[in-house]
């Protein structure tokens, strides 16, 4: 098993750019574009009842803009400044933490008016109007980036490299996938296969702090709760189920939020993605395969998977009821997976049929002007994944 591999094949053959990127939370701006085309530009906040039906509903919506806060912690800042669960608010997708985002919520049972006193460093809230229905997870089209470039020494080479990509790069998940730690992957793994206690270990002594590395030299869970800082709450969680059943590791990891198990199995599934998607980049081999089907564009010839095509290629995120290529079944074979593992028996809401990723993403409307380059991307597509193309590296 090689799951330490993040070197994956590029789509352009141009040198890299000299340049820095995110020095700043300001130097990397993301605006989120709704399901009609509609941006949410940070100068110009546009109307919203056009795309959302107001009405004398009991949902809030409201524009959140934030700087150097994950899209989850402003929420939750939030909800404690209203003296509300957080499990009241919605959003259509995650902006980054390392940047100036807008992006539209909402909040269930809270007034317009309360939402108009927040006072909160780096964030704003805009309140909108009232509706019926809350923002759902995936409600929206894609995001718009503008990213500056510093000490940037020859602006010519970002021409070459969006004439040589022509609007398309391969659709990676990008690095924050799989964690600061790079191990999310693995714990997605150890979980699959039934290792749980390799699973917990790993998620409680992965990283730099002194006290993982403590943990991980004694083993002694219930030591642990008196130097584990009471910021970690998951891993404090997990160690004081162990600290009263030292060997009941797959009731320590039940004792974690659904949504948290759920991220390290689809961590794997998207370095099987990744694994895959650069395996065919390097063959030169991007044609549909078996069980593969093209899809059609819409708005900004964003992929449509509604409409049929020969636009994009639809591939697998591999899961249980995954028909396989045979780049699948080499990859699966090389990790020692079989696709009827991600029917998790011991966790079935873990459980993963799979579900389909095109394998190259378009970018639209860029442009470089100054210091600053800027794109739009469908949703759930990396800029990270783009900006490697440009610096041949994760940035």
């Amino acid at each position: 098993m090689n799951l330490d591999t993040f070197n994956f094949e590029f789509l352009s053959k141009s040198k890299e750019i000299d340049g820095k990127i995110k020095q700043s939370p300001d130097d990397f701006i993301v605006e989120e574009i709704l399901s009609d085309g509609t941006v949410l530009e940070l100068t110009k906040l546009p109307s919203i009842s056009e795309v959302y039906a107001c009405s004398e509903g009991n949902f809030a919506l409201f524009l959140l803009k934030k700087r150097n806060w994950t899209t989850d912690l402003a929420l939750r800042r939030i909800a404690k400044n209203l003296r509300v669960g957080k499990k009241r608010f919605s959003y259509a997708g995650n902006k980054d933490k390392k940047a100036l985002t807008t992006q539209l919520c909402s909040v269930f049972g809270v007034k317009l008016e309360n939402l108009k006193n927040i006072r909160i460093k780096d964030i704003e809230v805009f309140p909108v109007c009232y509706s019926d229905r809350k923002i759902k997870l995936g409600e929206l089209l894609g995001n718009k980036f503008s990213v500056i470039i510093r000490e940037l020494k020859r602006p010519s080479q970002i021409f070459e490299i969006d004439e040589e990509l022509n609007g398309i790069f391969p659709n990676y998940f990008g690095l924050q996938r799989f964690g600061s730690n790079r191990v999310t992957h693995k714990i997605g793994y150890l979980i699959v296969k039934g290792e749980l206690e390799k699973a917990v270990l790993l998620f409680l002594t992965a990283g730099n702090q002194e006290w993982r590395r403590r943990l991980d030299e004694n083993r002694d869970f219930k030591e642990a709760l008196n130097y584990v800082p009471k910021s970690f709450k998951h891993e404090r969680t997990i160690l004081y189920h162990l600290s009263k059943h030292p060997n009941d590791f797959a009731n320590a990891l039940r004792r974690l939020p659904r949504y948290t198990l759920l991220l390290f199995v689809h961590a794997l599934q998207s370095y099987i993605f990744n694994l895959e998607l650069s395996l065919r980049i390097k063959e030169n081999n991007l044609k549909p395969q078996e069980n593969e089907r093209y899809v059609g564009k819409g708005l900004f010839n964003f992929p449509d998977v509604s409409k049929e095509g020969n636009d994009f290629v639809l591939a697998n995120i591999v899961g249980y009821e995954s028909e396989l290529n045979s780049y699948e079944e080499q990859i699966l074979d090389s990790l020692g997976l079989n696709k009827k593992e991600f029917n998790i028996r011991w966790m079935p809401e873990l459980s993963s049929k799979g579900s389909y990723r095109v394998l190259l993403s378009p970018y639209s409307n860029f442009k470089f002007r100054g210091n600053t380059m800027s794109f739009y991307l469908p949703a759930g597509s990396y800029a990270t994944s783009l900006l490697r193309e440009f610096f041949k590296k994760w940035v």
